[in-house]
């Protein structure tokens, strides 16, 4: 189950999906602590190994440039790693970009895409109070 950021924080969820080294898709996505959805993105890569896949991944979550910049403030800031079973809007996400786009196409979503928004909204907490 995906958990929320503390109190007036954000978390960026981020995942890549390779098959081989022309079948690259990269995603993520950025919830406050209610879940949220801020924005999220999907791209698809070529020619790339499957840990560049991951390094590309957080490099484009940067995507939000604004988020490098957002890191030089006097902020707290902490990176986690979550296995894909707890990370399933950005798992979906990247699978999107590798099957859905042209390469080296970088989408943005200013709302979660129709395709995964049952799997965002399942893990919205508390959503029913």
């Amino acid at each position: 189950m995906w958990d929320p950021p503390q109190k007036g924080y954000h978390k960026l969820n981020t995942d890549g999906s390779w098959m081989s080294v022309d079948t690259v898709g990269i995603g993520g996505v950025i919830r406050c602590e209610k879940g949220i959805w801020v924005t999220g993105y999907a791209m698809k890569f070529i020619d790339v190994c499957a840990a560049a896949v991951e390094l590309l991944t957080i490099k484009e979550g940067n995507l939000i440039r604004d988020v490098a910049s957002l890191l030089e403030r006097n902020w707290n800031v902490q990176a986690f790693h979550a296995s894909r079973t707890v990370n399933f809007v950005a798992d979906k996400l990247a699978i999107m970009g590798r099957t859905k786009f042209k390469t080296g196409e970088s989408v943005p979503f200013t709302y979660p895409p129709i395709e995964l928004f049952e799997t965002y909204a399942a893990k919205i907490p508390d959503r029913a109070s």
